[in-house]
């Protein structure tokens, strides 16, 4: 049984950094594959003109697996199909397969089009940006079977489609990562230490944390805050961090290496990224790996993993009062080192192997 995976999320380079989390698709190819699912070539279809450019056609072989960048030829959704076959001709794409694994709708729908009767059983998996496309329901019907990301996007196929996917396609962390929880120091003897590392654009929801911040330095809590990362707000947020006086609280590091993000995760108390729209959200199991207990956003991301007080904490809308409550029930807690532990021992279920077993068993040919 040959098959092939159709995903522009397939990253070309064993980089990551704060501003993609398409090395996990990657991740999960890559070590299917080593485990025996035979898959003959990665497709990256792009439309021929978006936001980023020109996307021109390019083949490369990455692992001795074939990587196409497959432009379609046309605007968006609307393209030929015959074209776009034709530039995989050229580009020296052939053959018949027995299944394929497409992420997101794009990638779905294009496998469809232009691959068709070439393809046998057709597997969709479901990111966060796919739920604002119209184009959902008709790949939700067409798929004969159907992921999701995350236990939160399940939840909102249900809820808002009727559909129940037939399992989670989630991402693991590197075994090695998860500290001795109990080697952690977690006193308050420094004042609570907090770190954010993202992209930084709205839907993050830096801003409203900035003014969290503020409302617990002028109710006398000591804390001091490590924000990682670059984006359209940086320069924003930097004046909200000195209009709001907390230049001696907050301190912006830019782009930072993971591996410096790591470090800094290990001194502290907590990570902080109540993001709405978030798929999954590797660097919140990042955090929990680093013992730090997580703040997220009900209903995206990290939910269904993290359980609201009981490993970690959840807000249902991304206020200043909502996440300094949050804040503040974590420096209320009694046994904070239990918090801390339950952390850990999350991390340690959502290993990077255990990822790809568990995507390996999942998208098996029937």
């Amino acid at each position: 049984m040959k098959g092939i995976v159709c995903s522009n999320l397939y990253a070309t380079t064993t980089e990551r950094d704060l501003k993609s989390d398409t090395l996990a698709v990657r991740e999960l190819v890559d070590g299917a594959r080593e485990r025996g699912l035979d898959i003959q070539a990665v497709l990256r279809f792009y439309p021929l003109v978006s936001g980023k450019g020109i996307h021109w056609p390019r083949r490369r072989r990455i692992n001795g697996l074939p990587v196409y960048d497959v432009p379609t030829i046309g605007f968006r959704f609307v393209y030929s199909a015959l074209l776009t076959r034709l530039v995989l001709f050229l580009m020296g794409f052939r053959g018949h397969f027995d299944f394929a694994i497409c992420h997101q709708v794009f990638n779905f729908i294009a496998a469809r089009r232009v691959l068709g009767y070439r393809l046998g059983r057709k597997y969709f998996v479901v990111h966060g940006s796919d739920l604002a496309r119209p184009q959902l329901r008709e790949c939700l019907d067409a798929a004969d079977k159907t992921f999701v990301r995350s236990h939160a996007l399940a939840r909102q196929l249900e809820e808002n489609h009727r559909f129940e996917p037939l399992g989670i396609v989630y991402s693991g962390i590197d075994a090695g990562e998860i500290i001795d929880p109990e080697s952690k120091d977690i006193s308050l003897d420094r004042g609570l230490v907090i770190t954010m590392a993202c992209l930084l654009i709205p839907r993050k929801n830096v801003q409203p944390c900035l003014h969290a911040f503020k409302a617990l330095i002028d109710s006398g809590v000591r804390l001091t805050v490590h924000l990682h990362g670059d984006g359209p707000l940086r320069g924003v947020i930097a004046r909200d961090i000195e209009r709001l006086g907390l230049t001696d609280v907050v301190f912006q590091h830019g782009f930072t290496p993971r591996s410096e993000v790591l470090k800094a995760m290990r001194v502290s108390h907590l990570f902080l990224m109540p993001s709405a729209g978030e798929t999954f959200g590797l660097v919140y199991l990042e955090a929990m790996a680093s013992g730090c207990v997580v703040i997220g956003h009900k209903g995206w991301g990290i939910d269904g993993i993290v359980e609201d007080g009981a490993n970690g904490y959840l807000v249902a809308v991304p206020t200043e009062a909502e996440i300094s409550s949050k804040i503040k029930a974590y420096l209320a807690i009694q046994d904070r080192g239990t918090l801390h532990r339950q952390a850990v021992q999350i991390a340690k279920i959502y290993t990077k192997d255990n990822a790809v077993r568990h995507y390996r068993a999942l998208l098996k040919p029937s």
